[in-house]
């Protein structure tokens, strides 16, 4: 597990990133003194960048070095597709190869002369309800394991939902993490400090429940009153304001004009209309279906949403465009019931995995503690393009060094054995090197 130093001083990422307060000395001298800290996973040491929200410091990867971490360490991030087809081509990368990756979606996102992100993100353009037009004109679902791409010139609420876990550590697991909704939330924090959407600062535009504790009561109203009372004063004014709620959802509940949704830790529902509800249908049909078996499925999960919300002149939000995304227990984005249960499974047995992006785009997952690296591929449809798309993902994946694990489910077949750890990728990770 990682080591960071601060302030003269080491500790573990794992205990920092479980509650940030106790370091925040140490950070702020290492910001006066340096610039930045370090993470100590590789050689030579790593800087992170020290970023403060809300009076609060916070670290984050440093630009362009994401892929120099170990990949067993919090703060390691793939090198993009698109900087690897270069490097391997002999063309001189981009200076941010993290940059450069989420550059691929100019102009709906570009980096701008502060150094963060201008993020176009498609929104509803009429408050109310959405015409039926409005709700044909959807994002459809990804098939399993193929990927969609985003519009040139703004990214839909999925997209942007999709392109802000994938920046942080969410998409990946390794030996001995912890994560839960509290991380989650400052995960996001640290990395919507840097987005700006039409000039405004992301984290003003959003609000994250945390999780209740009886210490933090005064401050989480707080926080939730500074979201939600400019609403409520822009719609008493006839002219709605909008905001973002990311949350997790308990249920969705039938109402007398329509939908609301429930989410953990916040105690106001959020109302939705006919279209945009049947446009949730077709987006995400399996987050949907868990939800009302959250806490008796086998397979644990969770359902994330993105939420456009604006008050209505009664006080009640409403939601004006929303998105789901099915996670396992641990906040990892599935898009399959077979990639919720080998998420699952791979967790529990605390390997080190990620999602497959960079030069491994297309597989379900990665192994990362094995040598070579094995590509994980789930074949889980049987129509020609489908197959042939996903022999294709794993000839790719076999040109780029990997080991194949190929899973075709069945009920005759349960997951395949997974290759064990190499003792010497798990003394990495511990340490020992």
């Amino acid at each position: 597990m990682s080591k960071i130093l601060a302030g003269g001083v080491v500790f573990g990422a794992q205990d920092y990133l479980e509650d940030p307060l106790p370091a925040q000395h140490l950070l702020e001298l290492a910001r006066s003194k340096h610039g930045f800290a370090l993470c100590l996973c590789a050689t030579p040491h790593r800087q992170l960048v020290i970023r403060e929200i809300k009076g609060v410091l916070y670290l984050a990867v440093w630009p362009n070095d994401g892929h120099h971490h170990d990949p067993g360490c919090e703060f390691f991030r793939d090198i993009p597709g698109e900087a690897v087809q270069k490097k391997e081509k002999g063309v001189a990368p981009e200076k941010d190869s993290q940059t450069r990756a989420r550059s691929a979606l100019l102009p709906a996102a570009r980096v701008n002369a502060d150094g963060k992100w201008d993020v176009n993100v498609d929104l509803p353009k009429q408050r109310g309800n959405l015409s039926p037009a409005a709700a044909v004109h959807t994002v459809q679902p990804d098939l399993p394991g193929l990927i969609s791409r985003p519009s040139r010139n703004s990214l839909s609420l999925q997209q942007f939902l999709s392109w802000m876990w994938d920046s942080t550590s969410m998409v990946r697991w390794a030996t001995g993490w912890r994560r839960d909704w509290w991380r989650v939330c400052r995960a996001i924090r640290t990395e919507a400090e840097a987005v700006t959407l039409r000039g405004q600062n992301l984290n003003d535009l959003l609000y994250i429940p945390p999780p209740f504790r009886k210490d933090r009561e005064a401050e989480i109203q707080a926080e939730w009153q500074a979201f939600v009372q400019p609403l409520n004063d822009s719609a008493a004014q006839g002219q709605p304001k909008r905001g973002f709620l990311l949350v997790e959802i308990k249920v969705v509940d039938r109402t007398e004009y329509g939908y609301k949704f429930q989410a953990r830790n916040l105690a106001r529902p959020i109302f939705i209309d006919e279209h945009l509800h049947a446009q949730i249908t077709k987006q995400a049909p399996l987050a949907l279906a868990h939800l009302p078996r959250l806490k008796e499925q086998k397979l644990k999960c969770s359902v994330i949403a993105l939420i456009v919300v604006e008050a209505t002149s009664k006080g009640n939000l409403r939601a004006l465009d929303a998105t789901l995304m099915l996670t396992n227990d641990y906040y990892i984005p599935v898009t399959t019931i077979y990639e919720l249960e080998l998420a699952n499974t791979l967790c529990q047995a605390d390997r080190t995995f990620t999602r497959g992006v960079g030069k491994h785009m297309g597989a379900d997952f990665v192994l990362r503690d094995t040598l070579p690296a094995t590509a994980m591929v789930i074949s889980s449809l049987h129509s020609s393009d489908y197959v042939r798309q996903r022999d294709e993902v794993i000839e790719e994946c076999q040109r780029n060094g990997c080991e194949i694990w190929h899973w075709q489910p069945s009920a005759a077949q349960p997951i395949p054995d997974i290759p064990p750890p190499s003792q010497r990728q798990l003394q990495r990770f511990n340490g020992k090197n």
